[in-house]
């Protein structure tokens, strides 16, 4: 090989070497245009090429999902439970977060049936339709696949906890619990709103397992219970004393208060809230001075016109008519001896949230004398005697009661 022909062999070999420095060079100017360090550029992509091959694969944490390519469903177990294939394999995915009941799964439709009191039967219609409505909603779909922990079991199959999510940005399993068919297990901070939205929802909705197939009004046992409680006693008031210091006029004064106690016990565990009111009265008699016209009647001894002593039908007769003349001159000046009316309607609201529910609806204080004068006991005041009540849910009544005594 002549010289020239190495010079030429060798001007040939630098071509590559040319050509690359002025591919270089372009490159370096637009990155210095764009406002760039070209070496800097470069060496932070290599740094980054060496670490993406050398960094282990990690799972994300619950929380911080990670987008995975593009899912498809090879297999509907259940209504949150699905065999997927991506990545070149398959995985069984579990919607994070919820559980659905299961044809196969007694234990897990048991502790449905104890929480809730869900028959068996309708599990079983519920978890049928979560199947049904997986694989309608995900036949022929564009699903991306949303992992929250990836783990492999010793048969070295993958296990997902994450989500399946539509091209419109909603999820399968937001989808499942708005339905009623599936419910939120794991409450935990780390738990999406929206699916506790969703539940919410489905709850007062009633759909799927938060059914409920009872009336309104057939939904609760209701029972109230009337009770006057002494809250002070006055004994010290005594007005008159004889000459043995026997008692002739004495009062006793009381303060009082009067409760009406409500329980509410649904039928079935509450699947959500229920907002309702307390329509009550109290029943009132209020007495000024009754038997008080006693006090006055004739004596024993009393005398008629012939001077002789009266008889037991005249005393009778004559104490009759003392006291409806007495009562008559009462009501004509607006002064009944004993009146019995209804205090004011009250409306108290309330919101069910527990099974058992208890209340106490507390009356006034009103104040109560009992006197005895010349031997004859009269009672002034107000006195409590019962109440109307009615229990309102929703727009239903159910419970309505009249008490007296």
């Amino acid at each position: 090989m002549t010289r020239k022909d190495r010079d030429d062999g060798g001007a040939g070999r630098r071509l590559p070497g040319k050509a690359f420095a002025g591919r270089l060079l372009v490159a370096g100017c637009i990155l210095v245009l764009a406002g760039c360090d070209p070496l800097e550029y470069m060496e932070r992509v290599a740094e980054e090429s060496v670490a993406e091959k050398s960094a282990p694969e990690r799972p994300a944490a619950p929380g911080s999902a990670a987008m995975r390519p593009a899912a498809q469903i090879l297999e509907v177990m259940r209504g949150d439970l699905i065999e997927v294939a991506h990545d070149g394999s398959t995985a069984a995915l579990h919607l994070a977060y919820i559980c659905s009941p299961s044809l196969q799964s007694s234990a897990l439709n048991a502790r449905l049936d104890r929480q809730f009191e869900v028959p068996n039967e309708h599990l079983a219609v519920i978890a049928t339709n979560a199947v049904r409505q997986v694989r309608r909603m995900t036949e022929g779909r564009k699903l991306e696949l949303t992992a929250y922990k990836v783990t492999t079991n010793g048969e070295q199959r993958v296990q997902i906890d994450g989500d399946l999510v539509f091209s419109e940005g909603t999820t399968l399993a937001n989808r499942l619990v708005s339905a009623g068919l599936a419910l939120v297990v794991e409450d935990t901070p780390d738990t999406p709103q929206h699916l506790r939205d969703a539940e919410r929802e489905a709850r007062e909705a009633e759909r799927g397992l938060w059914l409920n197939t009872l009336p309104l009004i057939r939904r609760f046992d209701v029972d109230s219970a009337f009770n006057v409680k002494v809250l002070r006693v006055d004994r010290d008031r005594v007005y008159q004393e004889g000459p043995g210091h026997e008692v002739k006029e004495s009062h006793k004064v009381f303060e009082k208060q009067a409760s009406i106690s409500v329980g509410i016990r649904a039928r079935k565990p509450l699947t959500r809230d229920y907002g309702g009111r307390m329509v009550y009265r109290f029943v009132v008699r209020e007495e000024k001075g009754e038997r008080v016209q006693e006090i006055s009647a004739a004596p024993a001894q009393a005398t008629g016109s012939d001077g002789k002593p009266l008889t037991r039908a005249q005393r009778n007769q004559m104490e009759k008519d003392r006291k409806a003349a007495d009562d008559y001159n009462r009501a004509s000046s607006g002064q009944a001896v004993s009146e019995t009316s209804e205090r004011g309607e009250i409306t108290v609201p309330f919101t069910l949230v527990s099974r058992e529910t208890n209340m106490v609806l507390l009356s006034d204080v009103f104040m109560y004398t009992e006197s005895i004068k010349a031997g004859v006991n009269y009672n002034q005041g107000e006195a409590y005697i019962g109440y109307n009540l009615e229990v309102w849910v929703g727009t239903n009544i159910v419970y309505e009661h009249k008490h007296y005594r």
